[in-house]
């Protein structure tokens, strides 16, 4: 089953994998590099919701900061205000 997920943009994709590569990223996730590639420059329309799973896994975000757009920083920030309870 295809979902769309527009969101899965290259710049999210860039902004939450920071230092790891494309290749580091792709490995990590157990997807090709192409499909890393395809979708950081936007050519990929629609992916599996079993890829876009295993790519916010392996950068360890949930699905939903891709659909919101949300910056590591957005995520590390709700992640301290859940851990002390502010959340």
């Amino acid at each position: 089953m295809s979902v769309m997920l527009f969101a899965l943009s290259g710049g999210a994709v860039r902004d939450l994998r920071g230092e790891m590569t494309q290749a580091e990223l792709a490995k990590k996730a157990g997807v090709a590099r192409a499909t890393v590639i395809r979708i950081e420059r936007g050519q990929s329309s629609s992916i599996t919701i079993d890829t876009a799973n295993r790519i916010a896994e392996a950068l360890g975000v949930n699905v939903t900061d891709f659909v919101l757009f949300k910056t590591r920083e957005q995520i590390d920030r709700e992640r301290k205000q859940k851990r002390r309870g502010k959340g």
